[in-house]
């Protein structure tokens, strides 16, 4: 017999409850506070402390044949909490280590998991009790993630047409139904966002092969946790939450789960994610430096750093995009727009624009290649407020920097600039003015080109002339938004041809009906004050133009969709010239073809020239002298 001595600090005094088969590890709680131990013939007792939250207490009741995996409970802000300890990750909840597994105890209806009594010989299986519905039940939990809960996800019904879909992607089991969109993959076929689970707020990643699947929280601190990016398969996740140092930005796989990315050095601990690589291999985001407010990159080789040469601090700090490649990142900082290239390439801080003093200016979107980025830049003004806006354009083409200023509306004297098609050539956002007590009243949503310049999108029926563009497909054809009419705020699709639409519009045009599935709204406000532009839910664009993703209203839920608005593979057109008259020619087979457009430039304005049924042909005659036409077809 020997005795296995004591932990320190208290009096002597130590309780043995669980032993490893071959005697090599013991385990049990020891002192006057009451603390797990964990003794070994190699390196005697060591204290397993406690976990986060309440007063310090725990004890180990239970420890794998080899001696790695001990069990039992501890304090936390519940109470008396089932812990599963490793000396890789120390203490950690029993409830966190299965979620961070893909399954949460509360779909099961289990409130706590009060204590882990034993621990199978492989270390895999846990036994012991906690509260379900209100009475204490015995559990076995399988630490690989093994389980079946009673409450499932389950894909609500979309609606379908020939041409097009509509898809509610649902919410996570617990807690009240609700779903937020967060961002879409370039391929339009994966949604994030967070949803309300039964841990309140939680990542999610969506896709129409796997549904809606909670991506749980990293360990530490209170639960909670939002995706704000994915690549652009949507293999890769990045998002934040928070962890036992704080707020912390993560990246998730579906092979190593959710990791915490750290943050920078010196200040408060807080990392925000904003946006990822193409490949997801790098993702850029929001610190906390020695500088206050600050930029971080992350990459997988290097992990998480300040971008160098960019010093950060103030409240207009943040990293709003960044390069298929991960190579060039985008925002704000300190009142000036930023560009920064891991090339070593100058770091570019508004150089060109002459932006004006104290008054915020910034880079809000990057082309896929990172060459071509928009924003706005603040101007002096001659009437109060004393200061306006104007949206930008830098390009930047074997070194050379060129800075074009997009300029205004006519009647409007502010503009600004959110997105860039990802082959860099057109830029949308919206025209307003600046009143002052008051704040920006938005005008009409704009789309801007080098041949064309700034060019209003126009108006929904019913509106008020007040739209801004939020999102472009990569050729720059197909556009997003939201419009302000008198039912409300509406998400508005927009091309050369058909001109803006509401999204219920263009669903109903292919025969899905919103209201058929209880769709009462795409879009919302989430804030709207005297100070600010209104808070819009985010509406977004798939790079091919065919999926619209967002955050609308269906049965009275705030609720997550994905359009396919089926944009149509186009056919192949042949033109003829004979006896003054043009011939157009297409296999009538390939798309249903209802119109025929035309336009002195290939960036249109375009007029309708024809409509109907069209069966693989159209003649016109020019006027004599009409010059060079450009010609469309349209279903």
């Amino acid at each position: 017999m020997a005795g296995l001595g004591s932990l320190p600090g208290g009096g002597f005094f130590c309780v043995a409850l669980g032993v490893a088969p071959d005697g090599g590890t013991v385990v049990g709680y020891g002192v006057d506070s009451s603390e797990a131990f964990r003794w070994t013939t190699a390196g005697g007792m060591a204290g397993l402390g406690d976990l986060p939250g309440g007063g310090f207490g725990s004890q180990a009741d239970g420890v794998s044949a080899d001696g790695r995996v001990v069990v039992g409970f501890g304090t936390s802000a519940k109470g008396s909490e089932a812990f599963v300890w490793t000396a890789a990750t120390g203490m950690r909840s029993l409830e966190s280590v299965i979620i961070a597994k893909g399954f949460n105890p509360a779909f099961d209806e289990w409130t706590k998991l009060s204590e882990a009594t034993a621990i199978s010989s492989d270390g895999r299986y846990v036994v012991g009790y906690g509260t379900r519905k209100g009475h204490t039940e015995a559990f076995l939990a399988d630490l690989e993630g093994q389980f079946l809960p009673s409450k499932p996800y389950e894909q609500p019904p979309r609606l379908v047409s020939a041409e097009a879909s509509l898809t509610p992607l649902g919410d996570l089991p617990g807690g009240a139904y609700r779903s937020e969109f967060g961002a879409l993959s370039a391929d339009g076929r994966t949604v994030v966002g967070w949803s309300t689970s039964a841990n309140v707020k939680e990542a999610f990643r969506w896709s129409l092969a796997g549904g809606m699947t909670g991506l749980g929280d990293l360990p530490g601190g209170n639960f909670e946790s939002t995706a704000t990016a994915v690549s652009a398969d949507g293999s890769v996740v990045a998002g934040n939450g928070i962890s036992a140092n704080g707020p912390e930005a993560f990246r998730w796989t579906a092979a190593g789960g959710m990791a915490g990315l750290g943050d920078l050095p010196g200040g408060v601990f807080s990392s925000q994610a904003t946006a990822v690589s193409a490949d997801g291999s790098v993702v850029v985001g929001n610190g906390i430096s020695i500088n206050d407010n600050d930029v971080f990159r992350w990459t997988v080789a290097g992990g998480l750093t300040g971008l160098a040469g960019l010093q950060g601090g103030g409240v207009y700090t943040s990293a709003a995009g960044v390069s298929d490649d991960g190579d060039t990142v985008v925002g704000g900082a300190r009142y000036l727009p930023f560009r920064w290239a891991a090339s070593g390439a100058e770091l570019w801080r508004g150089r060109g624009l002459d932006p004006l003093d104290g008054l915020e200016s910034s880079a809000e979107s990057v082309s896929a290649d990172g060459d071509t980025v928009v924003g706005a830049v603040g101007i002096p003004f001659d009437a109060p407020p004393g200061f306006a806006y104007e949206g930008y354009k830098l390009t930047t083409v074997g070194g050379t920097e060129v800075v074009t200023r997009l300029g205004f509306l006519h009647g409007y004297y502010s503009s600004g600039a959110h997105a860039v098609s990802a082959d860099g050539r057109t830029v949308v956002g919206d025209v307003f003015n600046q009143v002052r007590f008051v704040g920006p009243v938005i005008g009409p949503a704009f789309r801007w080109t080098a041949s064309t310049g700034m060019q209003s999108l126009g108006d929904l029926p019913g509106g008020r002339l007040s739209s801004s563009a939020r999102s472009v497909s990569a050729d720059g054809n197909i556009i997003v938004g939201d419009c302000y009419t008198a039912d409300g705020v509406k998400t508005f699709v927009w091309t050369a041809a058909t001109g803006m639409k509401s999204l219920e519009a263009v669903l109903l045009s292919k025969g899905v009906d919103p209201a058929q599935g209880g769709w009462t709204a795409f879009s919302f406000i989430r804030r709207s004050d005297f100070a600010q532009r209104p808070d819009v839910s985010a509406t977004i664009v798939s790079r091919d133009g065919r999926y619209v993703a967002g955050t609308g209203i269906r049965d009275s839920n705030t609720e997550a969709f994905l359009a396919d608005i089926g944009v149509p593979t186009p056919p192949v057109v042949t033109a003829t010239f004979a006896g003054g008259a043009v011939t157009l020619r297409w296999d009538p087979t390939s798309s249903a073809v209802q119109q025929v457009l035309r336009a002195g430039k290939p960036e249109g304005p375009y007029t309708q020239v024809a409509s109907g049924a069209l069966a693989g042909t159209y003649t016109e005659t020019p006027p004599a002298g009409a010059g060079q036409y450009y010609r469309v077809i349209w279903p």
